[in-house]
């Protein structure tokens, strides 16, 4: 659980329901869909892959967006090349790092 982990930040969690869950109430019909990739960004972790999957498919889903959050841990050359293909697939809208 992490409100046990991060004891000092637990009142700051919200809990939000996958809107495939039944018997779940969610907190909101209008919620905005985006894809959420939390850790350190790097090769290794796959981001690279994740942008270019992403980029692949975005057409088809117009109103997801994409979040990568984290530090990263390879050198500039690769969150170059990221951001490179964002750039090429006009995704700067809808890809936040």
């Amino acid at each position: 659980n992490m409100r046990r982990w991060f004891f000092p930040f637990r009142t700051r969690f919200r809990r939000i329901y996958h809107s495939q869950l039944s018997g779940e109430e969610p907190l909101s019909s209008k919620r905005e869909k985006f894809i959420l990739c939390l850790g350190t960004i790097g090769h290794r972790k796959g981001q690279p892959i994740l942008v270019d999957a992403f980029s692949r498919v975005a057409h088809h889903f117009p109103e997801w967006r994409l979040v990568l959050a984290g530090r990263t841990d390879s050198g500039m050359a690769e969150m170059a090349a990221m951001r490179e293909m964002i750039s090429r697939h006009n995704l700067d809208q809808r890809v936040d790092i």
